[in-house]
């Protein structure tokens, strides 16, 4: 009866070692998938943030563009413009022009949204602050 709970207890560690062995590895291979996403992420990021700063400084050589804030995010960006203009149609001109540009100076730009709405802009501004 000794003998047969000892090989029971033996058999018991062995299969329960087993387990947990497993277990390990498979959140090692998670958590090393996770940085790789995240590497992956981080360079499409920076790829984006270097894509904005280009195009807002481009876009700051419009007439009329005081200052502008652009987010990029793969083929979408979101362009905000502080403008001088004081009519509707000079804010729509100011719109037009600065969606133009920005699709002749990133080819990769599928979707462009252009706001001269103050708050909006405050908005935006204070999204990129904060994902820096």
């Amino acid at each position: 009866m000794q003998n047969c709970r000892i090989l029971f207890f033996l058999v018991f560690c062995l299969l329960c070692s087993g387990c947990a062995s497993h277990t390990v590895t498979n959140h090692l291979a998670q958590a090393q998938s996770h940085i790789s996403h995240e590497r992956q992420n981080n360079t499409q990021n920076t790829q984006d943030s270097m894509r904005a700063t280009a195009l807002e400084t481009v876009l700051q050589s419009l007439d009329g563009v005081t200052d502008c804030c652009v987010l990029i995010d793969g083929q979408t960006a979101i362009i905000g413009l502080h403008t001088n203009a004081d009519t509707m149609q000079a804010h729509q001109n100011l719109t037009a022009q600065a969606q133009d540009l920005a699709l002749q100076t990133d080819a990769q730009l599928r979707i462009i949204s252009v706001t001269t709405n103050d708050k909006i802009v405050q908005r935006i501004e204070a999204y990129k602050a904060a994902k820096i």
